[in-house]
């Protein structure tokens, strides 16, 4: 064919030109054709990345595609291609508020490794694991499987291994997936980067919660007649019908000792409830009802619950003791969903307090968006009734931060948290003597 196409276009041009420079002309040209062909397919094609080991589904999309991050985040810091640190300098100290991640997470893990203080997050977007260190600003990308949309994700112990919630197509997914121990692929782009790989869990699970060890979860599903609750392992093997109850929907969280608090689903419009459940005996205690809003965070040791309460249209804050039965009003006032217990001290907790709170039908509407709050970080010592502000966070960060999905490392010198507005996350120092 390429011989055809030379003869036809030395036809229209060979009264004018020599035959033979027009064949040395052709040549050249279908040279470079044929060169430039065999370079696109063999610079342009690249081994595939390890993607998630599911058979033959593949929900995430292509694994190993860009995050599509590049120059940099809004606090100045560069943000790393695979595997790039960028390193504080020698001597050079950086901010009490610190922006870990440029782009919106779906959540994080903070654990300590020796002497260091380690935070590992998932990229809403990609769904590709960073982690950063608790005192340097390297930020390091640990895997390449592309993981879109990621609501909600839980971890196992040190971040090694996860549950991803999502959903797709009205249905609610759940995926156990694992850091692989081996790297993923050996191309330019991704060289050194880990998949993930493992199992979905059962269909539409409402809530799960995860043990404090991390090694088992607690988990909901709904039938017509109401809600089922499961023990597993952490990866959903080996599961334990544990309890059956004719409401569904609850917000769950595994406390010590086996037992797990069941909290209604809140709304400023009806009255909310909870209770203890012991996972061992199978018993079920109520322990507050009948409280307009109701949203909670029981301490790790069941001793005292922070909770909620819907007043006209505001709300206020409570410490309920469980052991006493008595109530302390706390101020300044937050939502328990903005509060972390300190878990070597379970008198003391951190709160992000709105500087101004609008009128407005509450929890609802907060959790809808239509009310965002401009937070600082509060400390509250439920035995000496101190309460005091560790971090003024506009301040900070020059901006309107609503912080929720509060963490405390377990040398409580460290909390991050998540802003509401826009699901970056962020890293608060404390001082010790705060």
């Amino acid at each position: 064919m390429l011989m055809k196409l030379q003869e036809e276009i030395i036809g229209m041009y060979a009264t004018n030109m020599d035959k033979k420079k027009i064949y040395i002309i052709i040549g050249i040209a279908v040279s470079i054709i044929i060169l430039a062909i065999l370079l696109f397919f063999l610079l342009g094609k690249e081994s595939a990345p390890n993607g998630l080991s599911v058979g033959s589904e593949t929900p995430f999309g292509t694994p190993g595609a860009s995050s599509g991050n590049s120059g940099f985040s809004p606090n100045g810091l560069p943000i790393p291609a695979p595997n790039e640190e960028f390193v504080v300098a020698p001597g050079q100290t950086f901010s009490k508020l610190r922006q870990i991640s440029a782009s919106p997470s779906s959540g994080s893990t903070i654990f300590t490794e020796g002497s260091t203080t380690r935070i590992r997050f998932l990229e809403k977007a990609t769904g590709n694991v960073y982690e950063a260190t608790g005192d340097s600003t390297n930020l390091t990308r640990i895997t390449n499987t592309t993981i879109p949309k990621v609501e909600e994700v839980l971890w196992g112990p040190k971040g090694e291994s996860l549950i991803l919630r999502y959903e797709k197509d009205a249905v609610i997914e759940s995926f156990f997936a694992k850091i692989s121990t081996s790297t993923a692929t050996t191309s330019p782009n991704n060289l050194g980067l880990k998949s993930l790989e493992g199992k979905f869990l059962e269909r539409n699970i409402p809530s799960v919660t995860v043990s404090k060890n991390k090694d088992k979860i607690f988990y909901e599903t709904t039938q017509q007649s109401g809600a089922q609750f499961f023990t597993s392992n952490f990866n959903g093997e080996k599961p334990l019908l544990v309890w059956q109850f004719p409401i569904k929907d609850w917000v769950t969280r595994w406390l010590e000792g086996g037992t797990v608090s069941l909290t209604t689903k809140a709304s400023g419009q009806s009255e909310g409830f909870l209770y203890f459940f012991n996972t061992k005996t199978k018993s079920l205690d109520r322990v507050l009802g009948k409280i307009s809003g109701l949203t909670t965070l029981p301490s790790s040791n069941k001793d005292f619950v922070l909770y909620s309460e819907t007043t006209g249209n505001s709300f206020g804050l409570f410490a309920y003791s469980t052991e006493v039965g008595s109530v302390e009003t706390i101020v300044p006032t937050s939502l328990p969903e903005k509060c972390v217990w300190d878990e070597s001290d379970n008198l003391i907790f951190y709160c992000a307090v709105p500087g101004t709170t609008p009128p407005g039908n509450y929890p609802d509407d907060w959790y809808l968006g239509f009310v965002s709050f401009s937070d600082s970080i509060w400390k509250y010592n439920l035995d000496t009734g101190e309460t005091k502000q560790v971090g003024d966070i506009k301040n900070l960060s020059d901006q309107d931060i609503d912080a929720f999905d509060l963490q405390l490392s377990p040398n409580s010198d460290l909390l991050t948290f998540r802003n509401k507005r826009d699901f970056t996350l962020w890293a608060l120092s404390i001082d010790s003597d705060q």
